[in-house]
């Protein structure tokens, strides 16, 4: 769905995977794996200051341009912290420090910090948003076809043209694609004619009426 780190920019940075344009508005929370968390170098080796700065920058980053960076500037970064700048400084030279694990990326030149377990999430999360995409897609082309049917019968239209899930669905696909108002039976009748001339109609025997 995303490109992976491929792509590397003029300066050697490898180029932020997630487009700018994308945002996640409805994005609300990220999952924690904790086992994943308790065995890591950062919470291990890191301070609860900093353990607690690190946590605060992944939620931060979930309301960036692009989505998951971080800007590098330490300025910005102790504002969106709400520490002071020379604290800041302090902390990101210990040994573990809150950017643990993040590296620089450019994201359409601007020089930004990215993090793998954070695009990670972020991936996922783009998944699932497209698979309830999808799967809502698919239940209302299904109420468009369920519409579509109970039309015909009231236009008094074969059984075995009603049962015909081919061609059903091949005039579902040609009103999609060429029907931009309300579908009303005139349009279902172009539409079946459109359909009985293709030869989809049980080899073409179903005619419409005039």
């Amino acid at each position: 769905m995303m490109a992976r780190l491929a792509s590397v920019g003029n300066d050697g940075l490898p180029e932020y995977p997630i487009p700018r344009d994308q945002r996640l508005p409805t994005h609300f929370f990220f999952p924690l794996q904790f086992n994943r968390w308790l065995n890591s170098s950062l919470h291990l080796k890191g301070s609860y200051e900093v353990q607690g700065m690190a946590t605060a920058l992944f939620c931060i980053a979930q309301n960036q341009t692009p989505v998951g960076s971080l800007p590098c500037d330490d300025m910005m970064l102790a504002r969106l912290l709400r520490v002071e700048e020379s604290k800041w400084r302090d902390m990101c030279r210990a040994a573990i420090s809150p950017l643990h694990g993040w590296e620089r990326c450019t994201s359409e030149g601007e020089v930004r910090w990215m993090h793998p377990v954070v695009i990670e999430v972020l991936d996922d999360v783009f998944t699932r948003r497209e698979a309830r995409t999808l799967s809502a897609q698919s239940r209302a082309r299904e109420k468009r076809i369920e519409r579509m049917v109970s039309t015909f019968r009231g236009m008094s239209m074969p059984e075995a043209f009603l049962q015909d899930r081919a061609a059903i669905e091949a005039i579902e696909d040609y009103l999609e694609a060429t029907c931009r108002g309300n579908r009303t039976p005139a349009v279902y009748g172009r539409a079946v004619k459109w359909a009985s001339e293709q030869g989809l109609l049980n080899g073409g025997r179903v005619r419409t009426r005039a």
